[in-house]
């Protein structure tokens, strides 16, 4: 291993460490229901600001930053694709109820079809409305003056976190209707931007 190799390794420990202890405790909050979500809700954001000062050290004020906010976006995708996958797998091994004992061929195909559509929603889907945002973002970005540098940069950023957003939109939401309204409004009003508006144009 390269000598300085060792210290970069921990300091991008300590900082995925502290964002993902600060998206728990974010998580946490939000399926409380009921208490006092405050501390976890500080604790959170605290976390996730800290975690800022490794990935700084590591990357520079500019990089490292950047490096932070991908590396909590990729957190929370996963956490998003544990949180589809393992509640389906509890409701197969969970007593079934009254209701599902009486038609039981009912969850057989629908639960399997529910479960392959939101993680289509949640993965390429999401995520080419993203895309279309991003260019949208791109777009405007264009149009008011900023540097080429300076939009690319934004863009990139802009991009996985209009997918983490969205990713997370669709986990949270129980209305499968108003998930993918959502989703499909993002894209369409995306799309009328890029290709009514003029290229220079915002």
């Amino acid at each position: 291993m390269l000598p300085g190799a060792l210290p970069s390794l921990g300091l991008a420990l300590a900082g995925t460490a502290m964002i993902a202890a600060g998206l728990y405790l974010l998580r946490r909050a939000w399926r409380r229901r009921a208490g006092n979500r405050g501390p976890s809700i500080l604790g959170g954001w605290a976390l996730l600001a800290g975690a800022m000062v490794p990935w700084s050290a590591l990357g520079g004020p500019d990089r490292g930053i950047i490096l932070g906010i991908l590396a909590a976006c990729i957190i929370a995708l996963a956490a998003v694709t544990v949180s589809i996958v393992m509640p389906a797998k509890r409701r197969k091994t969970r007593e079934p109820s009254a209701a599902e004992e009486i038609s039981p061929g009912r969850m057989s195909w629908h639960t399997p079809l529910r479960i392959t559509y939101v993680t289509l929603l949640t993965g390429p889907l999401a995520g080419a409305a993203a895309i279309l945002l991003t260019i949208s973002f791109y777009r405007f970005l264009t149009g008011a003056g900023v540097g080429a540098a300076d939009t690319g940069a934004a863009a990139f950023i802009f991009a996985v976190t209009a997918w983490a957003a969205l990713a997370s939109w669709v986990a949270m939401d129980n209305s499968l209707v108003r998930k993918s309204a959502v989703v499909a409004a993002f894209a369409a009003i995306s799309a009328a931007h890029i290709f009514l508006l003029p290229v220079g144009g915002a």
